[in-house]
């Protein structure tokens, strides 16, 4: 399926840090009461940043694999959720955006108007490329809900995890 590829990379992200983790506990000492090399107190702040590298890459890789796959599909922009229009007209949005004042009419005629249009979407898939790069689970909600999903379904533990990770990532 479409993903396939994107999971089996992403699983092997997180088995490298799964086999760093078990490498650095391999490490520790038998008896708690001796002290830590400084090379393995090292390797152990290191997880973190390990663990959210790999977070972090496979959530641009989901994203990158779902929007160059809904480019693929050649839908037309009149057939578009109007939530995806976000996505898909974030050229135009960009360039309403540098247009200044003056122009700013027009612009919007242009963005506003081509929703209802029979042209082929075409989607940038590097769109989130800047906002994916310190991914919190306040991200991943913005970028979902702009595939027009509400309510990603996050526990509150995953939730909590996945931004201590990014926190102490940033220590």
């Amino acid at each position: 399926m479409i993903f396939d590829d994107c999971r089996i990379r992403n699983s092997a992200r997180f088995s490298e840090v799964s086999t760093f983790i078990r490498h650095n506990r391999s490490l520790e000492p038998d008896d708690i009461k001796v002290m830590q090399s400084m090379e393995l107190k090292i390797a152990k702040g290191l997880v973190s940043v390990h663990l959210y590298a790999a977070f972090e890459k496979s959530v641009n890789d989901i994203v990158t694999v779902a929007l160059l796959a809904i480019d693929n599909f050649k839908v037309k922009k009149k057939d578009l959720a109007v939530d995806f229009h976000n996505i898909a007209s974030h050229r135009q949005m960009q360039s309403f955006k540098d247009c200044g004042h003056s122009k700013n009419f027009i612009k919007s005629l242009d963005v506003f108007g081509s929703i209802t249009h029979a042209d082929i979407c075409t989607i940038d898939e590097s769109i989130f490329q800047f906002r994916l790069q310190n991914v919190w689970v306040s991200t991943i909600d913005e970028v979902v809900r702009c595939f027009g999903i509400d309510g990603f379904p996050l526990t509150v533990l995953e939730s909590s995890l996945i931004d201590s990770v990014v926190e102490s990532r940033n220590k």
